[in-house]
């Protein structure tokens, strides 16, 4: 690795550390260069912002989890085992990104919120749809898949992190101590509905799908929420509230 790639990610490890630990509203560019101890013009040279530097560590994260789903996926297991390896690879609300699940819900509400999540689940869906594309012809041709319209692959990919960002919002609400509105959708709710659309709308085998469990689920993104409650500054948590009430 050259001398400038190496600083690049020497910056991101430090910021990762930094978002983590106080969240990124505390975090400074200036914090994250004088952990470095190095000069302005290094860390400009690699990232034009503290933003940019969040993005470019949402998209590693998103790298490691397509390293992690072909580091546990191997040529014994059954092309269904692989396809719920897959869609839980994909699953944000998972204890081997609980930090940056916690992250992630801090920023739903600030402005830059909505262009990270876009940036994250893009690259995932490039790591992750041809793969997906590719398994899903394999259980067709196993006999356990049905795909009647051409394009339904790409609308159930899209529907399912669909769905995964509304999971991320549930959690913003969970942080700001929201009770839910009548008649929405709980995590539990949610997670039914993946599976749903999976099985029913693939004609996978009923009770196939196995992305997690309701317990898993509603345990990480309550200690996601709480992290992003301890991170958010107060005059964030003020503003927070006056929405809600405005919306009453």
């Amino acid at each position: 690795m050259r001398k400038g790639d190496l600083r690049k990610a020497a910056f991101l490890e430090t910021a990762e550390e930094l978002f983590f630990t106080r969240g990124y509203a505390a975090t400074t560019v200036n914090d994250i260069i004088a952990s470095q101890h190095c000069s302005k013009g290094s860390f400009y040279h690699h990232f034009e912002c503290k933003l940019d530097v969040l993005t470019a560590l949402c998209k590693a994260h998103a790298s490691q989890a397509r390293a992690r789903y072909l580091s546990a996926s191997n040529g014994e297991m059954t092309s269904l085992q692989k396809m719920n390896l897959l869609l839980s690879a994909l699953f944000p609300v998972q204890q081997a990104e609980e930090k940056l699940c916690g992250l992630l819900i801090e920023l739903i509400s600030a402005p830059e919120g909505e262009q990270v999540l876009s940036v994250f689940f893009e690259t995932l869906r490039v790591s992750f749809l041809g793969e997906y594309q590719s398994l899903l012809q394999a259980l067709c041709d196993e006999g356990q898949a049905f795909l009647p319209i051409r394009g339904l692959d790409e609308l159930t990919f899209a529907a399912y992190q669909a769905q995964c960002r509304q999971l991320l919002k549930l959690g913003a609400e969970m942080s700001l101590g929201h009770p839910p509105l009548p008649g929405s959708a709980s995590p539990a709710d949610i997670l039914a509905a993946l599976r749903y659309l999976m099985e029913r709308t693939l004609d996978l085998p009923f009770g196939s799908v196995l992305i997690t469990t309701e317990a898993e689920l509603s345990d990480c993104l309550s200690r996601c929420a709480e992290f992003a409650r301890s991170v958010r500054p107060a005059d964030q948590e003020a503003e927070a509230a006056r929405t809600q009430l405005s919306l009453l």
